[in-house]
Parts: structure tokens; sequence; C-alpha cells
């Protein structure tokens, strides 16, 4: 998607602050990604409380949430809509500089999804509502690119692999949430670029450019992202 139509998104409307009284208390919970919508947020979004920390995995996220979850309800009360962005420090590992594809990958999936599923099922259990939000994309290649690698494109099968990653354990994310009766906003078909040549089909690739290091969001793709976000919190905490 181009900058432009990242900024149509931005634009769209939602309820306006003044009459956005919640009956329930959004959480967004993340790994470095989250720090970079927190930056952009203004005053028409919903008050979102954010706990987001760098690098944190799944089974970080899990084991945060397992030891903070009573805390959480002591300040917040019993009325808490949970939106768990994790997932996206599952695939990879990172060096001094660079970064590689974790494998086996079946094995990364596999975690990945028994990680979301003991989310799922400790907020069940803690009468909290949680959402999880779609799993960006992101590139190997273009990460270590911006670090200063001699030879990023020797990632580029690494990168076809990962977005294929990403794909799976996003139909998980949506079969968790659809036992839930809770939606993700498609954040990915912002990182979709369609071009057609006169008389040819429609080609798809993805513009990692709009991420500011191949990972964590641009500015304009982060005002994106938390706009479709703030929606889908307007209609659930409402």
């Amino acid at each position: 998607m181009s900058n432009s139509k990242l900024l149509n998104n931005v634009r769209k409307p939602s309820a306006p602050a003044s009459t956005y009284k919640p009956l329930w208390t959004p959480i967004l919970v993340s790994d470095s990604k989250g720090k970079y919508l927190k930056r952009v947020a203004g005053q028409t979004e919903p008050k979102i409380q954010w706990f987001c920390k760098g690098g944190s995995t799944s089974v970080d996220t899990l084991n945060w949430l397992s030891a903070n979850i009573k805390g959480l309800k002591k300040r917040y009360g019993n009325h808490i809509r949970l939106y768990a962005w994790v997932g996206t420090c599952d695939f990879t590992s990172k060096g001094k500089q660079f970064v590689s594809l974790k494998t086996p990958t079946n094995d990364v999936l596999q975690s990945l999804r028994d990680n979301l599923r003991k989310i799922q099922e400790l907020c069940i259990t803690a009468s909290i509502k949680c959402t999880f939000l779609q799993i960006p994309y992101y590139s190997i290649q273009r990460w270590n690119e911006t670090k200063g690698h001699q030879n990023p494109v020797i990632y580029k099968a690494d990168d076809e692999q990962l977005t294929s990653l990403i794909d799976t354990a996003n139909e998980f994310v949506e079969l968790l949430n659809s036992e839930t009766n809770t939606h993700t906003p498609k954040l990915n078909q912002d990182l979709v670029r369609s071009r057609k040549k006169k008389g040819g089909k429609q080609r798809y690739s993805l513009n990692f450019n709009l991420l500011h290091d191949g990972i964590h969001p641009g500015e304009n793709i982060a005002r994106s992202w938390l706009a479709s976000i703030s929606r889908q919190i307007h209609k659930d905490c409402v």
C-alpha cells in the first residue's frame, strides 16, 4: 500500500474522543512494535493501556501474563479487553547485528500455537476477553541490509519462508479469535502492494519500505495500524 492510502486509512472516522465512554479497559500487550504505535497515539484514540517489551516472544508474554494478570485485574477492574500482539519474535533469532530464521520451522510454529492457546486459556480462566492481533509481515533481508550486511540478498529465500510461516500463524490467530467471537484488523493489507501492467495480471508484493528497518513500523504505517486497531477497540469496548 502507498503512503497516501495509509493516510486515507488514518482519516477514516471513528468514535469521537468526547463521546468515547468505554465500558471495558483496553490493554495492549506487545513486543517492541507496540512502542512505535504508542509514540504516534493522540487524543482521538481510545485510552489504551500499553505493556510493550522489546524482544518478547509468545512464551515471554505468557509468562508475563501469568505473573501479572491478577495485578491487572486489581488495577483496572474486572472489565478488561486484552489485545495480544505477539509472535514476531518467535520466528527469528538475533545476533549482535543480524537476524536469522529459527529452525526447525515446524517446531517454532507449533510452539507459537501452543503458547497462544495457553494465553487464551489463561484469559478465559481470569474472565478476561482476549483478542489476538494479526502478526505483521517483516523482512530478514531488509533488517540485515539496514544493519550493514554485505550480502543481504542471501536472505531472500528466508523472507519467502517467513511470509508463509506468518500466514499459517495468522490462520491460527483467526481460529482462536473465532472461538471467542473476537476480531483482528487485517493489518497486513497495509503492506501489500498491487501492480498491473496494461493487458497483464495483477501482481502483488510486500512493501517493506514502509517498515522503519524491515521489522518495526515506520511512522505512516504505525499511524494506519493504530487507526485500525483503535476502530476495533471502539467496537469492542464501548
